[in-house]
């Protein structure tokens, strides 16, 4: 809406040698001035905005799908109890008897494909001289040539801190890396961020072993540097924390605020209600909405 500006004048006799409509001049001058410094949303290029909610989201998917294999391995009883087992694609081993103990998931060719529809190659080490379902038990994690969907994945000093023992009530974890690569295989470019946040593990009707109505919230920050070099600095606390379900390959009922150095109007993104599973988040810029895809 365009703003009015009433100026009170008192009119004056004008020598014959000015123009009388100077004054009309300079008062459509300053209004034109003033309009200008008012920007409507029509005039805001939204695509910086939704670019680096778009890269947020893409980052917080893999990273929490990643986890979700990691939290179903050691909730698995063939893995815990027997020292193998098959999750989500990958190979699992358990190396009770080692020191440090070690899980490790071997995905040994491109084209294992994970139950959301990712391939995945490489190996993931997990590591912690405590057990892994003890409180209080830090966990190490080295990934070695693991792809993602075939695009190659560095991550750095990525960490877990368990809070509370995995038994059916309160399994809080603190997750952090301090960088992670994604290299883009068809030259789209290279995707950086780091994290800390807070995943709750929520076991259905409080079981201790891997159930497919388990769920995960996470809560916390992310942050780092679109394909396009793009800053992003995305946050939700644990009362609007995202939810990832076992049954949905899509997060839902959170709600995330992303800021960007570049673009001065933060973006809210909200995900969809927690009893439904679509594809789908809406982003509002300047209080415009958009309806933007989890994955393409």
């Amino acid at each position: 809406m365009t703003r009015r500006m009433i100026f009170h004048t008192h009119l004056r006799p004008m020598s014959t040698g000015k123009p009388r409509h100077l004054t009309v001049i300079v008062l459509l001058l300053i209004l034109a001035s003033y309009g200008c410094q008012k920007e409507t949303n029509v005039n805001i290029n939204f695509q910086r905005g939704i670019a680096s909610t778009r890269s947020y989201v893409f980052a917080q998917q893999m990273m929490t799908q990643i986890m979700a294999t990691y939290f179903k391995a050691i909730t698995d009883s063939a893995v815990m109890e027997g020292g193998f087992g098959y999750v989500d694609g990958a190979a699992v081993y358990y190396f009770a008897a080692e020191q440090p103990r070690r899980i490790t998931f071997d995905y040994p060719s491109y084209s294992v494909v994970d139950p959301y529809g990712h391939y995945r190659g490489g190996l993931i080490h997990a590591t912690t001289s405590q057990g892994f379902r003890e409180k209080d038990a830090v966990v190490q994690f080295r990934f070695d040539n693991f792809l993602y969907n075939l695009d190659t994945v560095q991550i750095d000093s990525m960490m877990l801190v368990n809070n509370s023992a995995v038994n059916g009530s309160n399994n809080n974890f603190n997750v952090s890396a301090s960088r992670v690569t994604y290299d883009f295989s068809d030259s789209t470019g290279t995707l950086t961020f780091g994290f800390e946040q807070e995943f709750s593990l929520f076991k259905y009707q409080n079981t201790l072993y891997y159930n497919p109505m388990d769920s995960i919230g996470i809560s916390g920050y992310l942050s780092g540097n679109t394909a396009r070099d793009l800053d992003f600095s995305a946050g939700n606390g644990s009362d609007s924390a995202l939810l990832f379900s076992y049954q949905c390959n899509w997060l839902k009922a959170g709600v995330v605020q992303i800021e960007t150095d570049m673009f001065k109007y933060p973006a809210t993104a909200y995900f969809q209600s927690a009893d439904s599973c679509e594809n789908v988040y809406l982003v509002v810029i300047d209080e415009s909405p958009f309806t933007v895809l989890i994955e393409e």
